[in-house]
C-alpha cells in the first residue's frame, strides 16, 4: 500500500489558509436530513425507509475519478464528507485548521427551490 503520495503521507490531512472550498458530487436536498439521527438508532419495523439518500452511482463514479487526478496533481490539501453532519461538519472540520471559513450557502447546489439554510447546512436537531 502507497502510503505516501506526492511526498505526502497519504493518512494526513490538513487545509491551509487560502485553499478554497469546493463541493463536488450530488445536489443537496432533504432526503438526508434525517440520516444522523437515522444512522444512532437501532432498525425496527417502524424505522423510516426515506431517512438515507440514494446514492447516484453515475455521480459517484465521476467524483472518484476526479478526486484522484487532482489527488495525483496535488490539487487538495484536505478533503471529507458532508455525511449526516451537512456542511457544517464538512466545512467545520477543514476550517478548524484555518480558524474559520467563508462560505457561500447561497452557492451550493440544491435539488429543488425553498430549502432553508440549516436544512442543508447542518443536521437537524432531534426536538425540532
Amino acid at each position: 500500500m502507497n502510503l505516501e503520495i506526492n511526498g505526502h503521507k497519504g493518512y494526513e490531512k490538513k487545509a491551509n489558509i487560502g485553499d478554497h472550498i469546493i463541493m463536488v458530487g450530488g445536489r443537496i436536498g432533504k432526503d438526508g436530513i434525517h440520516g444522523a439521527t437515522f444512522s444512532s438508532e437501532p432498525l425496527h419495523e417502524g424505522s423510516p425507509v426515506t431517512a438515507v439518500q440514494i446514492g447516484d452511482p453515475i455521480t459517484q463514479k465521476r467524483m472518484m475519478d476526479f478526486l484522484l487526478r487532482a489527488r495525483d496533481r496535488d490539487l487538495y490539501s484536505s478533503i471529507t464528507d458532508n455525511g449526516a453532519g451537512g456542511l457544517s461538519s464538512s466545512v467545520g472540520e477543514m476550517a478548524r485548521d484555518t480558524n474559520g471559513a467563508l462560505v457561500f450557502l447561497d452557492r451550493a447546489p440544491l435539488k429543488y427551490h425553498g430549502l432553508a439554510p440549516w436544512e442543508y447546512s447542518s443536521p437537524r436537531p432531534r426536538n425540532a
